[in-house]
């Protein structure tokens, strides 16, 4: 065999196996053939088929070997490989194909699946907006309509448009507004459109009206209309929302809300604010034509304490009363003044509280106020009689004059309050003239209590210390601690400067409580440095027994300090006792039962009586300074520290004498049975580290000279 019959034969054989090989991925991309698919490769499949089986027959059956020439058998094996190779490739590429074709419906399914799972999403979001937009609007009372622009139609409203055109959803969306306003008989249709004019849409403007709408109730209501345009991406205006809202309710409000910015709720006369503004009107017609007017400020006595006493009830009801009364007790042409708007006032106002105050104009003289302020204190203390209980009050007045006592409101307003604290100063139930002198006084109390203010907050506070002697064996027996104010300008100010301010302001409280604990915490001081415990005394306001945590405090105190209930003792007055005798009374047996002790301070100076005396949880009575001071030559003094003494004894209580200054009064004193003192005679009151000297020392033996 030559050469090149060989290389046929090779070609031949090479081209079987291509041919073999072109049919494994053809069985495996069957498989992936779409049905749509799969007559086009059975085709090719009886192509390949037949080029085979047409190859044999021609080589084999139709070319006998005798014919066959190496040319012939060359050119048959190129061509058999050529087309094995082109089956092979076309077979493969198919597969590729096919497999990208596959792939790529794969990627389109799955993309599919991820919009459709996307559609529902949004259309569930789109459903639960929907929802929440419809909830929304129909939560509202306002009236909604949403109006497509393009042909003014309703697409969309609220529950409160339906209900104010009296129709049902079905019969209004895809109508246009004329439809709903214009052609009903309803009786809660609006006159007016309620909705905007096309015109007014097609520009794209927004419409406001307003219109009166008449309820079924015959009862008139303001609604204020107003659209609001919905644009697209463009600018273009595609939809208008329509709101008509009942502002009924919002009228009535700021009705109200312009009455309590005027009046005062509880009597209802013009309130400061007011009254300010009417001032001023009438200082500006007075001053136009020469008149003269006035300000009477109206304070009552002892309001607090009835207000605290029956409730806060009966106290506005009291107001209420005293508000009548006054009213009736100015001239008629005092009592009401012309208004912008066309409503009266009356010039009689409160001013909060307890305050009233009442504007007199054309004052033609002067003893003209006095009569009306004379009217008034006459009128308000005749008896009240409200639920049942019968009530006395006063009033005391202060009055300020137009154009002598200032020429402005706020100028005529703070000095009618001055006077009138000129007033209570004068016993109350009276009326005081502002005069300028008094103004000093005023701005000279303003002043401490500002001072006051400042001076716990910058520790201005001090306490000095005067011990107590044992009147047989003038040992030192105790400690009172005594306040002191170590003013920045005025220097040590004693607590008869400033306590009564103090306690009318409550700033008493505080100062108290820091009294307690500074005084505690000295004591337990000096018992640490090894000095014999002993009590100390510290003062108590009626002002902090009328704080509910006076009982707390004093137990937090001493156990902060970790002192003994025994070594303190708390001095009250007779005055603060009978304040609120009751309530003071169970406090005090409470501390007694804790082991402090308890002492009436400057006894005989107050109005106590015996029966409350014998119920207090005492341990002693303190006699007043002024008995002591003339014992030895006024005789009613005498005696009267003689049956104080006896009234203790007999009631098993220690008597103390203070401001005891000479030998002599020590003397009678004892002689008396007094139990201890205090004074000059033996140490002025002392600073903490002085006062650590005396107790050092212990006793008196010797006569003391006093430092005054």
């Amino acid at each position: 065999m030559d050469s090149l019959k060989l290389i046929a034969i090779l070609l031949i054989l090479v081209g079987v196996v291509f041919l073999i090989i072109s049919l494994i991925p053809a069985r495996k991309v069957w498989k992936m053939v779409p049905e749509k698919m799969r007559i086009k490769w059975l085709a090719i499949i009886f192509l390949i088929c037949f080029f085979i089986f047409g190859y044999i027959f021609f080589d084999v059956i139709l070319i006998t070997p005798a014919d066959i020439h190496f040319l012939h058998d060359l050119i048959t094996g190129v061509v058999f490989f050529g087309g094995a190779i082109f089956v092979f490739i076309v077979i493969n590429l198919a597969k590729n194909t096919i497999q990208r074709v596959i792939e790529t419906e794969e990627e389109m399914k799955t993309l599919n699946i991820s919009l459709e799972q996307r559609v529902r999403e949004r259309t569930t979001e789109l459903t639960h907006y929907y929802e929440f937009s419809k909830t929304v609007l129909n939560s509202m009372t306002d009236a909604i309509a949403i109006i497509n622009v393009s042909d003014s139609k309703i697409v969309g409203v609220n529950n409160s448009f339906l209900a104010q055109v009296g129709l049902q959803e079905e019969e209004v969306i895809g109508k246009h507004c004329y439809e709903i306003t214009h052609k009903r008989s309803s009786p809660c249709t609006p006159p007016d459109d309620i909705c905007p004019m096309h015109d007014t849409i097609s520009t794209g403007k927004i419409a406001f009206a307003e219109h009166i709408h008449h309820d079924v109730s015959g009862q008139k209501a303001y609604f204020d209309v107003s659209t609001t345009p919905i644009k697209d991406e463009n600018g273009r205006v595609i939809q208008v929302i329509h709101i008509s809202k009942d502002v009924t309710e919002k009228k009535h409000a700021e009705a109200q809300i312009k009455f309590l910015a005027y009046y005062d709720n509880v009597t209802g006369l013009p309130n400061r604010t007011f009254y300010k503004e009417l001032l001023v009107r009438a200082i500006i017609y007075a001053k136009r034509y020469n008149q003269r007017l006035a300000t009477l400020f109206i304070d009552l006595d002892s309001f607090k304490q009835t207000n605290d006493t029956l409730g806060h009830e009966i106290g506005d009801q009291l107001l209420k009363a005293v508000a009548g009364r006054l009213l009736k007790s100015v001239r008629r042409s005092d009592e009401v003044a012309r208004i912008e708007d066309g409503q009266t006032a009356s010039a009689v106002s409160r001013l909060g509280g307890d305050e009233f105050i009442i504007l007199l104009r054309e004052i033609s003289a002067i003893e003209n106020i006095a009569k009306v302020a004379y009217r008034i204190l006459k009128d308000i203390s005749e008896p009240f009689d409200l639920s049942g209980h019968e009530l006395f009050i006063t009033a005391s007045i202060g009055i300020s004059i137009y154009p002598s006592d200032g020429e402005d409101a706020e100028s005529l307003l703070k000095n009618a309050d001055m006077a009138m604290y000129q007033a209570k100063s004068h016993g109350k139930n009276n009326y005081q003239f502002y005069a300028k002198a008094f103004e000093t006084s005023v701005l000279k109390r303003l002043t401490l209590e500002n001072d006051l203010r400042k001076a716990l907050e910058n520790k201005e506070f001090m306490l000095y210390y005067q011990p107590k002697i044992n009147v047989k064996t003038r040992k030192i027996i105790g400690i009172e601690a005594l306040l002191r104010w170590k003013h920045p300008e005025r220097g040590i100010v004693l607590p008869l400067d400033f306590i009564s301010v103090a306690e009318e302001t409550g700033f008493i409280v505080p100062i108290g409580e820091w009294v307690l604990h500074t005084a505690c915490s000295q004591n337990k001081e000096w018992q640490k440095t090894g000095f014999e415990p002993m009590s100390i005394a510290v003062n108590i306001s009626f002002r902090q027994f009328e704080q509910e945590n006076l009982l707390p405090t004093i137990i937090s105190t001493l156990h902060k300090v970790d002192m003994s209930p025994q070594t303190l003792e708390l001095e009250i007055t007779e005055s603060t006792l009978m304040k609120n005798p009751e309530k003071t009374i169970s406090t005090l047996k409470e501390l007694k039962d804790m082991g402090v002790k308890i002492s009436i301070d400057d006894f005989g100076t107050g109005y106590s009586s015996l029966e409350y005396l014998k119920r207090i949880p005492l341990n002693s009575l303190k006699i007043a300074y002024p008995f002591v001071r003339n014992i030895l030559i006024s005789p009613e003094d005498k005696a009267i520290i003689k049956t104080i003494i006896a009234i203790a004894h007999s009631m098993e209580l220690k008597v103390i004498a203070e401001g005891v200054e000479t030998e002599q009064q020590l003397t009678f004193l004892r002689k008396l049975g007094c139990d201890e003192v205090q004074g000059y005679l033996f140490s002025r009151p002392l600073p903490a580290d002085e006062c650590a000297k005396l107790l050092k020392k212990g006793s008196f033996s010797i006569h003391v000279s006093p430092e005054k």
